[in-house]
């Protein structure tokens, strides 16, 4: 039996899919006829209709993706100082040492020119603005148009600001921000945050500092005080779902009502609409977060079906409501708390009857809450891996303790916001056992966090992977379900056996090519190779790398780490990633110029240390091997930049020249002791400073392609201008990764391909 709002559905994510891929009107209209007729041939009622509506949702979806993502509201002021006016239309937003609002422009003016522009902005200030929400107010300031990813699927910080209707950021010092008078604010919202500051002042006077930020959290989403490491010690124990609105807040708030509206002896007829404006209320509290619209579009579609005696079914209103949500804005889809949301409630609905059928059967049936643990662990696990690359292995148990504690906490935490606006000493009860229940929470929380070393860190896989376990799981599904289903895999099931079996053979068979990764990482060098024995190698370790970056790159162990030398943007994540990736070796310079590496401590993952100087080598595997060539013993040279390892990575006849940060005064000393500085392929030596890649230098290396790792806009003005010069003249290819963002060097038996994030 077909369910027309899950087909609706699946439309309009093809729709957001197609159109954040193709970016075009015209060809994500074609595409989606073709995928409707397709659809017609392989359906046997041809529910002409049903499918006709269906694409209509998906066309309305995907032209909306494109009109966002191609908006160029501010494209011509980009990187400009300009003078704003604006309307804040945002409570503050606290993010590490930064105060941020999300601002409505009203007018710009660049250039002795005015332009009405209406649309939002991410203020980011260094000093909180009080009482400032619905308030006129003048800036000047640079606009930044975050690209996205700069990395090969790295966090896409342009999709996030979209998902958020947010077109650009703009800083601006708190002292010469000027506040103006009351401006056109949605009294509704203004409604939601005055009633927000309440609550937040109602908890803040009760509880403790520490279990109020988390009560907050846990009630209104309010994560402005929560401390970081909070926020990383539940999500390692799989309970990042305490810390964000959700359903269960829903369902509290609605029995306590509905409670007291009884006892009131409210009208029958009369009790469900009241609940649906309580449901509008809170939702402007809380703000429309993807698990919350979810949560009352439910809601509200079960309480219209009781008042019009209609059995709404959970399945069609979760797919209503995801609906909802991504007509409001399409590039929810990608955000971790839609993701999240909808699967984990999809796989309730369609699962945890079936779970606890199993479960009673083997004498497990008695565990409050067993089979909904593991639902939703299995729900959400593949997400889990690809958004945060780590596998609690805990966390199933961990939640069938602590999600009673949980419920309690937000069915008190209610009761404690409904009495607090009457009466303090009415509530001061609530307040002192709520904040008893929050403190054991922590101690739970601690003795949990001591299995840590259970969990799987630094596991990859990739949207493929994550598609062929819900398609595995779906199959499993419907095999059980439906008739046809079952007769076409028993049917096939030799072919999909053997077909499998042939694409996992063939993948281990399957020659692997030599790839270098210059990777993205800001004012900083970072490159990670790749073996074709799987070998994996990190030249640097700069400031901008993250974990997650070294793992999308299918990392999930490091043979070597080489740090150049002691400088922090080229060693700055080297403790992050030796607490947490394997690594077997670490390579520092054999000089007494080390710098910060001198403190580095690395006995916790038996990671050996070695100090290498010129004439050392490693040979990493049968085709690949690494020379060093600086620093020299016999060198008068001093500092940590003429100090740095400089190496050659050999592999077959194709050589990389990596240069840390040396100055040309080194590459002079290298070329007077005859050293052989020949490569393909050059590591452009700190950062395109005009000090170094002097033009002996270069004849001496020959390069056919140079590779600059450098930041956007930086204060050193790297690369210069006469860098850039002496290597044009030479016919060499330049790549930035200011400009191409992460470089991948690929070499497939005798081809050498090149692969940039940006063209």
């Amino acid at each position: 039996m077909k369910v027309p709002s899950l087909i609706f559905l699946v439309f309009t994510i093809l729709g957001i899919i197609l159109g954040d891929v193709i970016s075009n009107h015209i060809k994500s209209l074609i595409v989606m006829m073709c995928i409707y007729v397709v659809t017609l041939l392989f359906d046997d009622d041809k529910n002409i209709f049903l499918y006709f509506i269906a694409v209509i949702f998906g066309l309305y979806a995907s032209f909306l993706t494109i009109n966002i993502k191609n908006d160029v509201s501010f494209l011509k002021y980009r990187g400009k100082n300009v003078k704003i006016v604006a309307n804040v239309v945002s409570d503050v937003i606290k993010k590490k040492d930064l105060y941020c609002y999300e601002i409505q422009t009203n007018k710009i003016r660049f250039r002795g020119r005015t332009k009405k522009i209406n649309k939002n902005l991410l203020l980011k200030t260094d000093k909180e603005l009080l009482d400032v929400f619905g308030k006129e107010i003048y800036l000047t300031g640079e606009i930044k148009i975050p690209k996205e990813d700069r990395n090969f699927g790295g966090f896409n910080y342009k999709r996030y600001l979209d998902s958020k209707k947010i077109k650009g950021t703009i800083f601006c010092k708190g002292n010469v921000i000027k506040i103006g008078k009351s401006a056109k604010v949605n009294k509704l919202l203004k409604l939601g945050v005055v009633l927000r500051k309440s609550i937040v002042k109602t908890i803040d006077s009760l509880l403790d500092k520490k279990e109020a930020s988390l009560l907050k959290c846990i009630l209104i989403g309010d994560t402005s005080c929560l401390e970081d490491d909070l926020s990383v010690e539940f999500r390692d124990l799989g309970l990042a779902h305490m810390l964000s609105v959700s359903g269960a807040n829903i369902v509290y708030m609605l029995l306590i009502i509905k409670f007291v509206l009884k006892r009131l002896k409210v009208k029958y007829k009369l009790i469900n609409p009241v609940l649906i404006i309580m449901l509008a209320i809170y939702t402007l509290i809380v703000g429309f977060t993807p698990s919350i619209v979810r949560a009352v579009v439910m809601a509200v579609l079960a309480l219209a079906g009781e008042l019009l005696f209609y059995n709404s079914r959970p399945l069609s209103n979760l797919c209503i409501a995801a609906i909802v949500v991504l007509l409001m804005n399409p590039f929810l889809l990608y955000s971790i708390g839609f993701q999240f949301s909808f699967i984990a409630t999809l796989f309730i609905i369609l699962f945890t009857d079936k779970l606890t059928k199993i479960l009673e059967k083997l004498g497990l049936g008695s565990i409050d809450g067993l089979a909904t643990s593991i639902v939703v662990y299995l729900g959400i696990l593949p997400l889990e891996v690809y958004h945060f690359n780590k596998i609690s292995v805990c966390s199933i148990l961990v939640n069938i303790i602590v999600s009673p504690l949980h419920s309690l906490i937000i069915f008190l935490g209610m009761i404690l916001i409904m009495l607090g606006s009457i009466s303090r000493i009415l509530v001061k009860p609530v307040a002192i056992l709520l904040e008893l229940i929050i403190k054991f929470l922590f101690i739970l929380k601690d003795i949990f966090g001591k299995l840590s070393y259970l969990n799987i860190n630094a596991v990859y896989v990739g949207i493929t992977g994550v598609a062929i376990y819900y398609i595995i799981l779906g199959c499993l599904y419907f095999y059980k379900k439906h008739d046809r289903a079952r007769i076409f895999f028993q049917k096939y099931r030799n072919l999909f056996i053997i077909g499998t079996t042939a694409i996992i053979i063939v993948s281990f068979i399957y020659p692997k090519k030599f790839v270098v990764n210059f990777m993205d990482v800001g004012q900083g060098d970072c490159a990670i190779i790749q073996t074709i024995h799987n070998k994996n190698i990190l030249i640097d370790t700069g400031d901008g790398i993250t974990l997650s970056d070294i793992i999308r790159n299918n990392v999930n162990k490091i043979d070597t780490i080489i740090v150049t030398h002691g400088h922090q943007d080229h060693m700055g994540k080297l403790l992050d990633i030796l607490d947490n990736i394997k690594v077997d070796k670490l390579i520092v310079p054999d000089t007494k110029y080390i710098g910060d590496l001198d403190k580095i401590k690395i006995n916790k993952n038996k990671t050996k240390l070695y100090r290498c100087k010129n004439k050392d080598s490693i040979l990493v595997d049968k085709y690949t091997k690494i020379e060093f060539l600086n620093p020299s013993k016999s060198s008068k040279l001093k500092g940590e930049n003429d100090n740095s390892l400089v190496l050659r990575l050999r592999h077959k006849d194709i050589n990389f020249l990596f240069t840390g940060d040396i100055s040309d005064n080194c590459e002079k000393d290298m070329i007077e002791n005859n050293v052989d500085l020949s490569a393909d392929i050059l590591k452009v030596a700190h950062h395109g400073s005009p000090y170094s890649t002097s033009e002996e230098f270069l004849n001496k290396v020959n390069p056919r392609l140079a590779v600059i790792s450098v930041g956007e806009n930086n204060k050193f003005n790297h690369p210069s201008s006469e860098v850039l010069d002496r290597l044009y003249k030479k016919n060499v290819r330049v790549l930035r990764t200011d400009e191409n963002g992460q470089v991948q060097i690929i070499i497939d038996g005798e081809k050498v391909k090149m692969r940039k994030r940006f063209l």
